[in-house]
């Protein structure tokens, strides 16, 4: 159908999240890294709402790639 977008989204690595599809995390280990880490500050700080919050936020800057390893991080420079 239409090959030059194609052609350009395997290129730029177009889609966010999945495992081995995107700069990201795969969503799965995402949620659960998430979770992990927002139930910890969630029960060092003693307020409980701040849960949810904070494992949202966790959880897409892991799946977009911001994270040091991720492929967002130190973008790639263009030639």
């Amino acid at each position: 159908m239409n090959t030059e977008t194609e052609d350009s989204c395997e290129k730029k690595n177009c889609p966010i999240g999945g495992c081995g599809s995107s700069k990201g995390m795969c969503p799965g280990i995402a949620l659960i890294i998430a979770f992990l880490t927002s139930s910890l500050v969630s029960h060092l700080t003693s307020i409980p709402k701040l849960q949810l919050p904070v494992t949202v936020v966790i959880a897409l800057l892991l799946i977009l790639g911001f994270y040091p390893s991720g492929g967002r991080w130190f973008p790639e420079k263009s030639s």
